[in-house]
């Protein structure tokens, strides 16, 4: 028997699938927190967290049992969502968690995925960002039900409108208009 023969063979590690420390942070759409969008976030909030045993960071108008919050709502309103993406990049920096799974309104997720991303690359934090599949089980009509205190969250058009402007603004305006 060779020394070649007597050292065991290694087998590759890309069989294995690398386990990444998930936490979920939801994005609330609409004000107060009994809007039905809201309890449709809180829901697949709990559903996601349950199944990747993840930790859950969000505002208080989505109410999730072990949840922890971002601070309450000024004056001016609710939390910008890039504020919440900053505050959430910290939170998962200081827990250690290599992954952010959003769960948030289908009509409010790509902005939620941009500025979590942009608020990552600030820091230059190395954690992902993805979207719950959970967000494909609610219906579309549940996210513009008419219940909510914020004129832009109450029907599709009003929010189309506002959300246009927010996408074709420079990222640098945006950024600070937001802070």
């Amino acid at each position: 028997m060779t020394f070649r023969d007597s050292v065991p063979k290694l087998r590759p590690v890309i069989d294995k699938e690398i386990e990444m420390s998930s936490g979920i942070v939801a994005f609330a759409f609409g004000f107060p927190d009994t809007v039905v969008a809201n309890l449709a976030i809180a829901r697949l909030a709990y559903e996601e967290a349950s199944r990747l045993s993840a930790p859950i960071y969000t505002q208080h108008e989505v109410h999730v049992h072990g949840a922890e919050y971002v601070d309450a709502p000024g004056p001016q309103g609710p939390i910008p969502t890039l504020r919440l993406c900053r505050a959430a990049v910290q939170w998962a920096h200081l827990r250690g968690l290599d992954e952010i799974v959003i769960g948030a309104a289908k009509p409010h997720l790509w902005r939620c995925i941009r500025d979590l991303e942009y608020a990552v690359q600030e820091v230059n934090f190395p954690i992902a960002v993805r979207a719950s599949g959970y967000i494909n089980k609610v219906a579309p009509e549940d996210w513009f039900r008419g219940d909510s205190q914020q004129w832009y969250t109450n029907n599709r058009l009003a929010w189309y409108l506002r959300d246009t402007i927010l996408r074709i603004m420079p990222m640098f305006i945006y950024a600070r208009i937001a802070s």
